[in-house]
């Protein structure tokens, strides 16, 4: 203690190196499991309970196909699913990811619940009143929205007017991904696709044997239309994402390094200054372990208090990291928006 006393300057560096390296380490692993639970929210709130899915390589499939993959034997369940995203421009940088369903067949695929909260759901006034959409209870409170406003929105170039009609419970997982939803055919119409899909969720008689039933769904398909679980495609995206996650988390583990370095150097230099204490142990008997110990108690303290420091920051830290990697995948990967860690 007389010694840290001493030299208090250089006890705070070695306290602030390896509470900024663990600040800056735990920011990191806390953005990457907000991204990745928020990514992973989103393809549930779309895929639900479905065991296949049938997409085609443009983006677009035929409606005209979905009576036929109801039918096609071993499907026990199927429904049509539009999505498309919105700007809102009352709200600089926020954006809207549409989910088109069909409340006639989508029962069975839904992690949550389209019945309305604080507002009676009615499937009137859903499906006959343009572009009318439910939003869950935690997106309403952010944009400062009730049951009977408008938000304005912005696609393709045009503005047009969505209004909130049900405010609906959360999904699963207390994110609500930036996910609203829509009745499909109002969905098609916003987005310009009249005529076709997103794609089609499709839920097995017997989902422990899936080849037969994705076969005879593939022969009532084009060439261009594909067949495959769910889970491919958020697989795909998700190890995309997790080469990401590796290379931030390294160049975070850089800053650890930096505080080991650093410490290890103050300990050597301290070693140096105290080589008459070291002496005077060594003439009254004391081991080179017992003056060994000494030392790494002293750096075991600095740590301590770092870590401790470390953890705190790291928390304050990561909030204002999820904008940056928010955008990063946004960017690169996925669109996304991650609204807390």
């Amino acid at each position: 203690m007389r010694g840290i006393l001493r030299h208090p300057f250089i006890a705070l560096l070695n306290i602030s190196s390896i509470a900024l390296g663990v600040a800056v380490f735990l920011a990191i692993q806390i953005a990457n499991h907000s991204a990745f639970q928020t990514f992973q929210a989103g393809v549930d709130l779309v895929v639900g309970k479905s065991h296949l899915e049938v997409r085609a390589a443009d983006g677009r499939v035929d409606e005209l196909l979905f009576p036929k993959v109801r039918a096609s034997p071993g499907v026990r369940a199927a429904t049509p699913v539009c999505e498309g995203f919105v700007t809102l421009p009352e709200h600089p940088g926020e954006y809207l990811r549409i989910l088109g369903v069909d409340p006639f067949t989508n029962a069975e695929f839904q992690t949550a619940s389209l019945v309305a909260t604080g507002s009676q759901f009615s499937p009137a006034r859903w499906l006959a009143d343009p572009y009318t959409i439910s939003i869950p209870e935690s997106l309403a409170a952010q944009l400062g929205v009730v049951p009977g406003q408008k938000l304005l929105a912005e696609v393709d170039g045009r503005r047009v007017e969505l209004p909130v009609a049900f405010v609906v419970s959360d999904p699963p997982g207390g994110t609500a991904a930036r996910s609203v939803a829509m009745d499909i055919g109002w969905c098609q119409e916003l987005f310009g696709n009249a005529g076709s899909l997103s794609s089609i969720q499709v839920i097995l008689e017997n989902p422990d044997s899936p080849a037969a039933a994705k076969a005879a769904i593939e022969g009532q398909l084009p060439a261009a239309t594909k067949v495959a679980p769910p889970a491919g495609r958020s697989t795909q995206i998700g190890l995309m994402l997790r080469g990401f996650q590796l290379n931030i988390t390294a160049l975070s583990m850089v800053s650890i390094l930096v505080g080991m370095f650093l410490i290890y150097n103050t300990t050597s230099a301290s070693v140096v200054r105290r080589r008459r204490e070291i002496g005077t142990l060594r003439a009254l008997g004391a081991s080179r372990s017992y003056v060994a110990r000494i030392f790494l108690l002293e750096a075991l303290a600095y740590g301590a208090v770092g870590v401790a420091m470390g953890i705190a920051g790291g928390i304050l830290l990561s909030r204002g990291l999820l904008g940056a990697v928010s955008e990063t995948i946004s960017a690169h990967y996925v669109l996304m928006q991650i609204d807390r860690a």
